[in-house]
């Protein structure tokens, strides 16, 4: 029995790109001012983007604080391995003091994230 492979996706399709939806009004009128110069922007316009950019912002911070469980377990997997090497590097290179302080940092960024 001969095996192969068969490709069955779109042609010029790439790997993990999604066509998104058609954007909000609001954000495609702020994308289009926002290729302006700002000398170029009257009052309204600049309004309009400076409105937009901070509804995405607070957005943007509303949805960081809710990281998935696989997000926080890379980033103290990551901040546990660092932590192990810079320790490592630092009783070989620095004086005691400096390891101290570096723990005591990565401490309270430990206890940042949990919070």
């Amino acid at each position: 029995m001969d095996k192969y492979i068969q490709h069955v996706g779109i042609f010029g399709m790439k790997w993990g790109i999604r066509k998104r939806g058609p954007a909000s009004s609001e954000h495609a009128k702020a994308r289009e001012i926002k290729k302006k110069h700002v000398s170029e922007l009257s009052n309204d316009e600049l309004k309009t983007v400076i409105t937009r950019l901070g509804l995405e912002k607070q957005y943007k911070d509303i949805n960081a604080a809710s990281t998935s469980k696989g997000g926080r377990f890379i980033s103290s997997l990551l901040l546990k391995i660092g932590g192990q090497l810079i320790n490592t590097y630092a009783s070989t290179r620095v004086n005691p003091d400096f390891v101290e302080t570096f723990t005591q940092v990565k401490n309270k960024i430990k206890n940042q994230n949990k919070g």
